[in-house]
């Protein structure tokens, strides 16, 4: 399975804790392996 790259802008502890249930649920289920990195700025492509 090829990393996929989700990123996303707003409140990163926020975001991070609403992840965490996600993670653990796949991590468990599905054996995957899921980093959640917080960063201070965030630049995207525009759409």
């Amino acid at each position: 399975m090829n990393p996929v790259v989700i990123r996303a802008v707003g409140d990163p502890e926020v975001l991070a804790s609403g992840l965490e249930i996600i993670r653990i649920t796949l991590e468990v289920s599905r054996d995957l392996e899921i980093e959640i990195e917080k960063v201070d700025n965030l630049t995207l492509p525009a759409y």
